[in-house]
């Protein structure tokens, strides 16, 4: 894979705005498409709850439609600018060459810290891995101050071990019903 991108760098990197661009915008329109359908058939309010990429797509739609009662995103990237930690040196350098792209992508609303949300943030709920090396806490914390502090669960756990925390299901719904029911 890294043999056939070596020459082309500079198209895969278009390649790679590209397709988070359109994919993002593509997760979103079908998540207002079924929204909207949800709300046709007589569901009472929708909201969303991401994880990680989910988390960055229910961001984006928290940014561009109101109809969302509210939204839980959990440890969300927030942008595209980030190195994740590989051991594996040629795939650790085939992320470098992606490096330009991102912070490209990162100077429009696909990071999250710029754009603002449609819904009250009373309705927003991050929840932050304080050990995740992927979605960095930093990022998130940027998130919680530019969208004005929403409530933010700040777990002491890594990208995935938050969801096996004890009662965080429950919890999480609890937080959910009375947003719900409105």
């Amino acid at each position: 894979m890294h043999e056939t991108l070596a020459g082309t760098t500079g198209d895969h990197q278009r390649k790679l705005f590209g397709f988070c661009a359109s994919n993002g915008a593509g997760n979103v329109a079908e998540i207002r498409a079924l929204t909207g359908w949800l709300l046709d058939k007589g569901c009472p309010s929708v909201g969303l709850v991401g994880f990680s990429f989910g988390g960055w797509t229910g961001g984006l739609t928290a940014c561009s439609d109101a109809r969302i009662a509210c939204a839980v995103l959990a440890v969300p990237a927030v942008r595209m600018r980030y190195l994740p930690p590989v051991v594996w040196q040629r795939t650790r350098e085939f992320f470098q060459t992606l490096k330009p792209a991102h912070e490209a992508m990162d100077t429009t609303r696909l990071n999250l810290s710029l754009s603002t949300p449609v819904i009250s943030k009373e309705n927003i709920l991050l929840i932050e891995g304080m050990h995740d090396l992927l979605a960095k806490a930093q990022p998130i914390e940027e998130l919680w101050q530019k969208w004005q502090q929403p409530e933010i669960w700040r777990l002491p756990h890594g990208h995935l071990t938050w969801m096996f925390t004890p009662g965080l299901t429950r919890r999480v719904l609890r937080w959910l019903a009375p947003r719900m029911n409105k």
